[in-house]
């Protein structure tokens, strides 16, 4: 029981990682495109900036992938760690993975399984 609590710790840390990557990538993609299409309408008087439009919008998507990354990789740490409050808030971040299928709704299943496990909870004390 205690490997597979710090298998589901890892996978969390590096999946949720991922999405930290993707974040940036999608972050990269908005101030590219932005860019670009300020270049192609900067001879039209009266079109406004594009380039304001597309950061903004990547960013606020960037900024949301942040804040439902952020919990799953300090739950991640805290279950490799074995500290006291990490197996409820394993618990509630595995039912959140739950809706973002389908390699992280696997890691949702697989920790609601082990952490709801009562084995599991003697090794939280």
């Amino acid at each position: 029981m205690e490997q597979n609590i710090k298998i589901i710790g890892c996978l969390h840390i590096a999946l949720h990682m991922a999405s930290l990557l993707i974040a940036a990538l999608f972050l990269g993609i908005g101030v590219f495109a932005g860019h670009m299409m300020s270049q192609m309408t900067a001879n039209m008087p009266g079109m406004p900036n594009p380039a304001t439009f597309f950061t903004s919008f990547f960013g606020l998507f960037a900024l949301f992938v942040l804040l439902l990354s952020l919990p799953g990789m300090v739950v991640g740490w805290g279950l490799v760690h074995r500290k006291a409050w990490a197996r409820t808030a394993g618990i509630v971040v595995s039912f959140l993975d739950l809706l973002n299928p389908p390699f992280v709704m696997a890691l949702g299943i697989y920790g609601l399984v082990v952490l709801l496990n009562p084995d599991s909870a003697y090794l939280f004390q």
